[in-house]
């Protein structure tokens, strides 16, 4: 079984159910509300092992309720806690607002989740992932410069870099964000994402950037939701369409799009069959209310 190495953080999702989305200074309605484990990792992990890949999530936790919250998930979804460690401090927490179309707004509370020390990853670990997931809420802590160095090592060795830059990409400390780019081999921003990054890096339009990462050998997909998404590789456009479902929360779709990506990279998929099972599988996400769900892999056409 593949190992899937999947540097994001974890967290606690607090969702609140509103009948609409109010305007600045309005007023609105919770129509329900609950706590799940959620955060990039997680989303991404679970899609790694309903695809049959084996999800090694790195992380710290606080001491608190949130992260026994969070380790005793993990311990009942049998998902592997080699290199998730608790330490004293908070947990973060994300308010989820959910509207009835299946749209949400995050805002969230960083905790100690974002934190890197070279401890989490032991060598045997490294050794075993030929596939890094790295997204950018785990690039908002002064750690960050520790993590990247570790990538660098990881490789050197033959590993392949997913990065998903989230949305939070523009508040990533510049120098990391530089950094990070070059090391990926295989880049999934979303729209807006790829707006700022190609701004970022100084070109003028997503399509530009994406193009210019290909000339250094850098794969590129641009989500664009219900609209599909193009991957750029090798100076080829390639379109992709979304899965035609019926969309009750779009929460964790992007995380499981760069789970499928990260698993076909595990198995040497193509990327121009890659992108059409990430669809599939983010589809199955945004049907599912919460930020993951089980599913039955023989729902997903295989690549």
């Amino acid at each position: 079984m593949i190992n899937i190495l999947i540097c994001g953080g974890l967290l606690i999702d607090k969702y609140l159910v509103l009948d609409k989305y109010p305007a600045r200074g309005g007023d609105g309605y919770v129509l329900e509300n609950f706590d799940t484990v959620g955060g990039c990792a997680v989303n991404i992990a679970k899609t790694v092992k309903a695809l049959g890949a084996n999800p090694i999530i790195v992380s710290v936790l606080g001491s608190d309720h949130r992260g026994e919250m969070i380790m005793d998930f993990m311990r009942k979804e049998r998902l592997p806690l080699d290199c998730v460690k608790q330490e004293n401090g908070n947990t973060g927490y994300c308010f989820v607002f959910l509207e009835p179309d299946g749209e949400r707004t995050f805002l969230t509370h960083k905790g100690c989740e974002t934190e890197f020390t070279d401890s989490l990853i032991s060598m045997d670990t490294e050794n075993s992932c030929p596939v890094a997931a790295v997204t950018g809420y785990y690039l908002l802590d002064d750690s960050s410069k520790r993590l990247i160095d570790r990538l660098k090592g990881v490789k050197s060795r033959g590993c392949k870099i997913v990065f998903d830059p989230c949305p939070l990409a523009d508040k990533i400390d510049a120098a990391y964000l530089d950094e990070m780019l070059t090391l990926s081999d295989i880049i999934v921003p979303n729209e807006a994402e790829a707006n700022f990054l190609a701004d970022f890096k100084g070109e003028k339009t997503p399509e530009q950037w994406a193009l210019s990462c290909n000339k250094r050998a850098v794969s590129v997909v641009i989500k664009k939701g219900a609209a599909g998404g193009t991957l750029y590789e090798s100076g080829e456009k390639t379109r992709y369409t979304a899965a035609n479902v019926n969309v009750v929360d779009t929460t964790g779709a992007g995380d499981s799009f760069t789970g499928a990506i990260a698993y076909a990279a595990g198995k040497r998929i193509p990327l121009e069959e890659a992108v059409t099972l990430a669809a599939q599988v983010a589809g199955r996400t945004v049907s599912i209310r919460g930020p993951h769900g089980e599913f039955n892999i023989g729902e997903i056409p295989q690549c």
